[in-house]
């Protein structure tokens, strides 16, 4: 069919779907199911589908295939029956079509048998004969005016081209408008991009001459006071500041823990962490002792007034 050829093909001689086995329809046939192929059925002389014949969407048109004479071995006629002569019998007249009218095409000269079929089913089409049954002369008539149709056409077309209806072809076609271009124009782009780049420069060298300015001050500027490096004797809680010598710069070293909890009635500040101190009122708030200045010797606790122990 790619090449202008018009394929013609039996549906088969599978019979009818009642001899199917019940499936609805007999088997499909290829190449006659194939799109594009004019597959063929056969009928009797009465017009009749034959019993043999295939029914499947296959079918497109049918042609006598009982009873057929047809050639055989010995250069003698014989009378067969089935879808091949039938077959045979529409390609003859595609080929008669063909070669009255070379003008046409494979689709037009399908076109030819189909919808020239005689004895047209109810409702236009079964699947027992298809379009109908494949009548020569109907045929031929149709290619004609097919032909017909064609030349009008191929007339009507050179008509339009001749009156440039649709212009003058290629050489009609404007040319694509183009800006001229010239030394002036690249000039001017080139510096406007001199520019672009020498403001984009500009500003990284200000972005980096800062970020540098901005780390050197950082790293000149005084810093905090830090802590000392070891914390100093922590000084013994006073009532009021005194005003002895503060003191010296080597302290000698506290006096440890006590190896013993002190006495009950002994208060000195952290001992009711640990436990002690438990003859002190749970709402009298620890006070610190007042100490004598330091004489070597450990001091003497006085307890404030007005807390019992």
């Amino acid at each position: 069919m790619t090449h202008n050829v018009v394929v013609v093909a039996s549906s088969g001689n599978a019979g009818s779907a009642q001899m199917s086995r019940g499936h609805g329809h007999a088997p499909y046939s290829f190449p006659a199911d194939y799109p594009g192929v004019i597959g063929v059925a056969a009928v009797g002389r009465s017009g009749l589908p034959a019993y043999f014949s295939s029914d499947n969407l296959s079918v497109q048109v049918a042609a006598p295939g009982v009873s057929v004479p047809a050639e055989g071995r010995g250069s003698r006629y014989w009378i067969v029956s089935g879808t091949s002569p039938a077959c045979a019998l529409t390609a003859g007249v595609a080929a008669l079509i063909k070669s009255k009218y070379p003008e046409l095409t494979a689709p037009q000269i399908r076109r030819a048998v189909i919808w020239s079929a005689v004895n047209r089913p109810p409702g236009g089409y079964d699947d027992e004969v298809g379009f109908g049954t494949v009548d020569a002369a109907s045929a031929l008539r149709f290619a004609g005016r097919l032909e017909r149709q064609d030349a009008r056409a191929r007339t009507a077309a050179v008509q339009t081209v001749g009156n440039r209806l649709f212009g003058d072809g290629q050489a009609g076609v404007p040319p694509v408008p183009v800006a001229p271009r010239g030394v002036q124009g690249l000039l001017a782009w080139s510096a406007l991009a001199l520019a672009f780049f020498a403001l984009t420069m500009a500003s990284l060298w200000r972005f980096a001459t800062g970020l540098a300015e901005s780390r050197r001050l950082r790293r000149t500027a005084s810093p905090s006071q830090p802590w000392p490096a070891a914390a100093s004797s922590a000084q013994p809680w006073s009532a009021a500041p005194s005003a002895s010598p503060p003191w010296p710069a080597a302290a000698q070293p506290s006096p440890p823990w006590p190896a013993a909890p002190p006495r009950a009635d002994y208060w000195q500040p952290g001992t009711q962490a640990f436990g002690y101190g438990a003859g002190l009122r749970g709402d009298d708030p620890p006070h610190p002792p007042s100490l004598r200045p330091f004489n070597g010797q450990e001091s003497e606790r006085h307890d404030p007034p007005g807390d019992p122990i």
